[in-house]
């Protein structure tokens, strides 16, 4: 029997198999569709304070939200030590720079807010099951964040082909509240 570490290890590659294979016009016809999603979710429910990722190649790019809802604070995660993220306001392209690890990161001159202030917190991860379960990169960052953060709404974002039918859970791994996907 595969214990269930490898299990998580075998399905992400499995996932990012399939990621390898989508075109970037399915990626992009994705993505924009995710958007439009979220962004009558986020008018729908009045937030005005959102916690956004920024996408690695292979995940839905939630950029064009800074531009399309102005009147809208989004902010973006810093990893820190001990599986903690920051999250700080990003107001354009020229609030990021690029991290150890080649993620865009907002620069350090960009406020920064307590989790708990945010209304919403869209959650990145490798794959999803349609009912919140989650498997994320290993890091476990965001179910920290989840744990010890009650209050904002946890959303999931993620292409079709991210989409399984069910994934290994453990105690720590927790259910987002909601899932977008096309």
């Amino acid at each position: 029997m595969v214990d269930i570490k490898s299990q998580k290890n075998i399905i992400r590659a499995e996932v990012k198999a399939r990621l390898a294979l989508i075109t970037e016009s399915s990626k992009n016809e994705q993505s924009h569709l995710i958007v439009e999603k979220l962004r009558e979710l986020i008018d729908d429910k009045g937030l005005s304070k959102v916690a956004l990722f920024a996408a690695m190649a292979h995940e839905v790019d939630l950029l064009p939200l800074v531009h399309l809802m102005p009147d809208v604070d989004f902010y973006f995660p810093i990893c820190l030590k001990k599986r903690q993220l920051e999250f700080r306001l990003v107001r354009s392209m020229d609030d990021f720079h690029l991290s150890l690890f080649g993620i865009r990161e907002p620069v350090a001159s960009c406020e920064s807010i307590s989790a708990n202030d945010l209304d919403m917190v869209v959650v990145p991860a490798c794959a999803y099951t349609n009912d919140g379960k989650r498997l994320g990169y290993g890091g476990g960052y965001y179910d920290t964040l989840m744990s010890q953060n009650a209050n904002p709404y946890y959303v999931g974002v993620c292409l079709r082909e991210q989409i399984c039918e069910q994934l290994p859970t453990e105690d720590h791994d927790l259910i987002l509240q909601r899932l977008i996907t096309t």
